[in-house]
């Protein structure tokens, strides 16, 4: 560990994950999760990858944050991952390396975060792990890309009606998209329920999540139960000008 991301605080990660979340990292784990904080705190400061710039931050509203939804996609399929809109690899990132079997795919339409992100993948000696620059909306109507994925993740990504025409049409039948939301997020479901409907999904579950010093924040667990109509999602850009209406 570098001395910007001290010892202490990564061992303070490690207590938290498990007793907030159940989640055990083993040694080698934590050797990559600490290898890959010193990295991105290091880019961090030359290519403003993140607003989030101290450690302590880093280690609660990016890496633990990642980490819970770990226990939330524990017994699902997850042999295919995409992750939208990743920044520095948020929460992907932090998913393989605790499953380091998934094959994932890290996107960002910002070309330094990507590059970025590939370095972190030579470094850490990672395979199955593509980081693409590219646009969701490109991605969803590409049929290599369109209705393939097990998992589709998003941390913060858009407002619910854009971000359910970014996520669903890349999940494949009797997969899940996995979103992670604020405080709003039961408000944003009943205002987005019938355009959840619209683009073949189907809310399961809706997690609360408690992390020291966050505010109030949801996992949400959508399930693919219908094809998304061929016309979603539009062109790049009219998802979020021109948002979908819950009517």
């Amino acid at each position: 560990m570098g001395d910007n991301i001290t010892m202490k605080e990564f061992a303070q990660l490690l207590i938290e994950a498990k007793e907030i979340f159940g989640v055990n990292i083993e040694q080698s784990e934590m050797q990559m999760l600490e290898d890959f904080a010193d990295q991105m705190f290091e880019s961090n400061q030359k290519y403003n990858l993140s607003g989030i710039k101290e450690p302590d931050d880093i280690r609660r509203k990016l890496f633990l944050d990642s980490i819970s939804c770990v226990p939330v996609i524990k017994n699902l399929k997850k042999d295919k991952v995409i992750d939208i809109g990743t920044g520095a690899g948020f929460p992907g990132m932090i998913i393989k390396i605790l499953n380091l079997d998934m094959h994932i795919s890290l996107v960002d339409s910002v070309g330094k975060k990507i590059t970025f992100l590939e370095q972190v993948t030579e470094n850490l000696g990672l395979k199955n792990v593509t980081a693409i620059n590219d646009r969701a909306e490109i991605l969803g109507q590409d049929h290599q890309h369109r209705e393939r994925y097990d998992l589709v993740l998003a941390r913060a990504l858009a407002k619910m009606p854009a971000m359910l025409e970014y996520l669903l049409p890349l999940t494949t039948f009797g997969g899940y998209v996995i979103a992670q939301r604020g405080s709003d997020t039961k408000q944003e479901i009943q205002d987005s329920n019938l355009i959840i409907e619209r683009l073949g999904g189907e809310i399961e579950e809706v997690i609360p999540v408690e992390i020291p010093g966050m505010t109030e924040r949801y996992i949400l667990k959508i399930k693919k139960v219908n094809p998304t109509p061929k016309k979603f999602p539009r062109r790049v850009g009219v998802p979020k000008k021109k948002p979908l209406q819950n009517i």
